[in-house]
C-alpha cells in the first residue's frame, strides 16, 4: 500500500514538474501601451467634452444654491427669527440634496460613457495579446502597469512581450520610453 502511494505521489510530482516545464509567461505594461493607443486621446477628448456637457447643468443648480444661501446668511445677519428662516432651510436642505444626487448621477454616467468608449480599445488589445501570445508559444502574460495595479512584480527581460503587442497594433515606443 505504501508503495503504491509513494508510486502515486511520483507520477504527480512527475506530471507537475513536465507542467510547469512546458508553460511560458510573459509581461507586458498594458497601462503604457493604452497610453500610447491613439483611440486613447480621441476617448479623452470625448469625455472631457461629456463631463462639460454633464457639468453645465450641475452649475446651474449649484449657482441658485449659492443665491439661496447668500439670502439666508443677509436673513441671519438681519436678525431674522426662527420661523422666517425654517422655510429657506428647509428649501436649502433639499436644493443641496438635489446637487448632490445630480452630481452623482452625472458621475455614474461619466463612468458609463468611459467603460463604454474604452470596450473597442481594450477589445483591439486583446486581440493583440492572444496573437503575440500564439506566436510565441506564452501561456500566460500578465499585467506590470507601474500605476500599483501590476499583477507582476517581478520578471527576466526575455518575458517582456511590451513591445511586440505594440508591435501587433501598429505602434511605435518613442525613444527613450521605457516599456
Amino acid at each position: 500500500m505504501k508503495k503504491l502511494l509513494f508510486v502515486g505521489l511520483l507520477l504527480t510530482l512527475g506530471t507537475t514538474l513536465t507542467v510547469s516545464a512546458q508553460m511560458k509567461i510573459g509581461y507586458a505594461n498594458m497601462e503604457g501601451i493604452m497610453f500610447y493607443m491613439p483611440e486613447t486621446k480621441t476617448m479623452e477628448a470625448a469625455l472631457t467634452k461629456y463631463s462639460e456637457e454633464l457639468a453645465a447643468p450641475l452649475q446651474v443648480k449649484d449657482d441658485y444654491f449659492k443665491l439661496k444661501y447668500q439670502e439666508y446668511q443677509e436673513l441671519l445677519q438681519a436678525q431674522a427669527t426662527p420661523e422666517q428662516l425654517a422655510p429657506l432651510e428647509g428649501e436649502l436642505q433639499k436644493l443641496q440634496q438635489e446637487l448632490q444626487q445630480a452630481q452623482a448621477v452625472a458621475e455614474n454616467k461619466l463612468m458609463r460613457k468611459e467603460r463604454e468608449l474604452q470596450q473597442p480599445m481594450l477589445d483591439r488589445l486583446q486581440k493583440a495579446i492572444q496573437k503575440v501570445a500564439e506566436t510565441g508559444g506564452y501561456t500566460y502574460i500578465l499585467n506590470s502597469t507601474a500605476s500599483g495595479s501590476s499583477i507582476l512584480i517581478h520578471g527576466p527581460d526575455s518575458g517582456n512581450v511590451t513591445k511586440q503587442i505594440m508591435d501587433e497594433l501598429g505602434l511605435k515606443l518613442p525613444e527613450g520610453a521605457g516599456n
